[in-house]
């Protein structure tokens, strides 16, 4: 921290299983007395019309049959895909609402999937869309981490962009985390007695905004073959070891540079970032691409000490402070904190519409400008300093820099 013209923001369950308990040696009924099964089904539908009907549709019978025709769809698409070698395959979604057939697929799509698309395609809408990892490599860590009893669920994500895992009562999950060749999400434990993973303490594969021991992780970038985190050079050398908020070992700093203020973490990122408070511990956005710091574009930043911040605008790009450049320029319009202390390294991005729910990296938190210090918001110790103007690394031009590119999620 210094505190010249300018101040970087540097701060000094168990599983249950339900089924139903069978009579042994129970005879088959009758096929000839169907008059019960008869009554079930009646029953069923009886209960089924009580809700409401979605998608628009006149009554859960034309849902039904929208749903089987989708369900026939999608049959024989995974039949075609799954006798492919090394299948891209990842998922589909046969949702009659949406009246739609939506497969998600790694890679291109062979010739012989397609042809069955297009034959599917002539009684429902098929839409194929990009998965980053396939149903096989899926498995392949679902199985592996199933396996681990510190694991109580582990769930394939339906886009294809990994798994999701809740941690079992007592548990630590950290490890197996680390060695997974796919992305993990995980979203607490079972039994509510803690959660795995908060914007405080949080865990590989890691998010945007989260608390470093001194910083805040930014986005999560593609270089080199790997994931890394992109973050403030201020806030370490090349070489330095940096932990995250709970104190584990999170990786060394690589490619380091101190005029652009940002080096990366040599740690595995996920293209989601912190939403909300200092103290959150479930809510995230994804990261649905990165744009140029225009002036006049209207922002939010969410640095791990002082949560989200929002109704900030960028006043000047391409400019110096403190020796840093090229550095983008943004106001608090309200001038209350956009930043401070802490957050330094952490998420600058655009919100694209109430309906997305994404974000669109800008940059990553430089410092405070002199003469801009207001009262700090979320985190607050004696000398804490906070700024309702900041600067900021851009982060197209980082990526450029480095030859990277941004990590996305859905």
């Amino acid at each position: 921290m210094r505190r010249t013209r300018t101040v970087g923001f540097l701060a000094a369950a168990a599983a249950v299983a339900l089924g139903l308990a069978g009579t042994p040696g129970a005879a088959s009924a009758d096929p000839a007395d169907n008059a019960p099964a008869k009554a079930a089904v009646s029953r069923a539908w009886t209960e089924l019309d009580k809700a409401p009907v979605p998608g628009g549709f006149s009554s859960w019978a034309e849902v039904m049959k929208m749903q089987q025709r989708l369900n026939a769809a999608a049959t024989r698409i995974q039949e075609a895909a799954r006798a492919l070698p090394d299948s891209g395959y990842a998922s589909t979604v046969a949702a009659p609402e949406n009246r739609e057939l939506v497969v998600y697929w790694r890679g291109k799509v062979p010739a012989s999937v397609r042809r069955v698309i297009a034959q599917q395609s002539r009684d429902v809408p098929v839409r194929v869309i990009p998965a980053r990892y396939s149903e096989a490599e899926m498995l392949t860590e679902v199985r592996r981490l199933s396996s681990d009893p510190a694991y109580a669920q582990v769930i394939p994500m339906v886009d294809g962009s990994g798994i999701r895992v809740k941690q079992a009562a007592g548990r630590s999950a950290r490890l197996a985390t680390q060695a997974s060749k796919v992305a993990v999400i995980a979203e607490g434990t079972t039994a509510g007695d803690g959660i795995l993973f908060t914007r405080q303490n949080d865990s590989s594969p890691y998010w945007g905004g989260a608390r470093t021991q001194n910083c805040t992780t930014g986005f999560a970038i593609w270089w080199n073959g790997n994931s890394r985190i992109l973050s403030a050079g201020h806030c370490g050398n090349n070489g330095d070891y940096i932990y995250d908020g709970g104190g584990d070992f999170m990786g060394t700093v690589i490619n380091d540079n101190d005029t652009r203020d940002t080096h990366m973490i040599d740690v595995r990122g996920h293209g989601r970032v912190w939403d909300g408070p200092w103290t959150e511990t479930s809510y995230t956005k994804a990261v649905r691409g990165a744009t140029f710091s225009n002036v006049g574009n209207w922002l939010c930043t969410s640095g791990s000490r002082s949560g989200v911040r929002c109704n900030i605008r960028v006043t000047a790009n391409n400019a110096s402070w403190g020796g840093r450049f090229p550095m983008v320029y943004a106001d608090q319009i309200d001038r209350l904190s956009a930043a401070g202390q802490g957050d330094s390294g952490g998420p600058v991005f655009e919100l694209p519409s109430p309906d997305d729910g994404r974000v669109i990296a800008k940059g990553t938190i430089t410092g405070g400008v002199d003469g801009t210090f207001v009262a700090c918001t979320g985190e607050v110790w004696a000398g804490r300093v906070c700024s309702w103007r900041f600067v900021y690394a851009d982060v197209t031009q980082s990526l450029a820099f480095y030859g990277a590119s941004i990590l996305t999620s859905s």
